[in-house]
């Protein structure tokens, strides 16, 4: 779910998918860090990129999350499918 946000660009779509995952409870907390830098990043209209996902997480402080593997080019599907996913899986 959280590549799907990094990769995507298409900001109205991270918007939407954002608000739906508001009051998600992450089961992990760097999970939970790395959606408070994607939400972050998308109420600024940004693109989210490898740098200001580390600057994010180290101004939260988290500087030693592993954070690379967010943007490890894979098919990780559509960010709607995503979200939907992970809505119905329960965490």
């Amino acid at each position: 779910m959280l590549q799907a946000l990094c990769a995507h660009t298409e900001l109205a779509r991270v918007r939407t998918a954002v608000a739906r995952l508001a009051d998600y409870d992450w089961s992990e907390p760097d999970h939970a860090v790395v959606f408070g830098a994607i939400r972050n990043v998308a109420e600024l209209r940004a693109t989210m990129t490898r740098d200001t996902l580390i600057l994010l997480a180290t101004r939260a402080g988290f500087p030693d999350l592993e954070l690379e593997g967010y943007f490890v080019p894979r098919d990780v599907g559509t960010v709607e499918a995503a979200v939907d996913a992970l809505l119905t899986s329960g965490k």
